[in-house]
């Protein structure tokens, strides 16, 4: 099994984190979703948005990670702390 070369970590314990991120980030979009849906025509609907926005973003940003951690043809995808999330998303 390779072995991620900043972190040390096998490609397994990496999945394993890909996949907590990618589910915290998932969970914290369908929280936004719901606040979203109870906040329009309220003075807080613009500010809501824009935070459900920023998660719908993780959540593909993670998305990404974890197909990039789990593709057998790249054994160096990097740790999410080191990657910034607009370099997942190609910005």
């Amino acid at each position: 099994m390779a072995t991620l070369t900043k972190t040390g970590l096998d490609s397994a314990d990496e999945h394993q984190r890909a996949v907590r991120r990618l589910e915290d980030a998932m969970n914290r979009q369908a929280r936004l979703t719901d606040d979203y849906q109870r906040s329009v025509g309220t003075p807080r609907e613009m500010d809501v948005y824009l935070r459900l926005r920023e998660a719908r973003r993780r959540v593909s940003a993670f998305d990404k990670w974890l197909r990039w951690v789990d593709d057998e043809d790249n054994a160096n995808a990097p740790p999410a702390e080191e990657v910034p999330l607009d370099g997942v998303l190609g910005h």
